[in-house]
């Protein structure tokens, strides 16, 4: 299913600029995210998608 918000986000991926996608849990955003990035691959660009719940990625430090 696409949501409304699709469009917007695709439309503004091509700024230098940063979205943030935030919400409740279970309400469908990394779906969203693993559709955009999905398209993206198709037309050749580099995609990085980071889950902030992974315990792997919180626990790093730089």
């Amino acid at each position: 299913m696409q949501r409304n918000i699709y469009a917007f986000i695709e439309k503004h991926l091509s700024k230098k600029e940063c979205t943030l996608l935030t919400g409740a849990r279970q309400t469908g955003k990394s779906t969203l995210l693993r559709q955009l990035g999905s398209n993206i691959k198709k037309a050749n660009q580099p995609t990085v998608f980071l889950n902030l719940e992974n315990k792997t990625i919180l626990d790093r430090t730089i």
